[in-house]
């Protein structure tokens, strides 16, 4: 190694053929000298956005309870020919309950 070498840490990772490929291009796009350079300024300097998905799969968990109860809901209807009242009022809270999921999940996006 150089004597007068400035970055002196070797930094290894593997990629599939299809990411070198983009890589390869984004390098040549870029007009950076070589790999090096732009893989360093895409890792030292490129904003990564983080996100959580965590509300929006606890949403699908309720919304596909909520398709499940429907479905039986319906299965009942079908096979008494009677509407309860009650089975409505449900549909119709866990309706409202997916709807303030997902306004609090748009409120709390950057």
């Amino acid at each position: 190694m150089p004597k007068n070498r400035k970055r002196k840490i070797l930094l290894t990772f593997y990629v599939c053929e299809e990411e070198k490929i983009l890589i390869d291009k984004k390098v040549k796009i870029s007009g950076k000298r070589n790999m090096s350079d732009y893989l360093r300024q895409a890792a030292c300097y490129n904003k990564v956005t983080v996100y959580d998905f965590s509300v929006i799969k606890e949403m699908n968990k309720q919304i596909n309870a909520i398709g499940v109860n429907v479905n039986q809901l319906v299965a009942r209807v079908n096979s008494t020919d009677n509407v309860y009242r009650d089975d409505l009022n449900y549909i119709k809270e866990m309706i409202e309950k997916v709807w303030q999921l997902q306004k609090s999940i748009l409120s709390n996006l950057p």
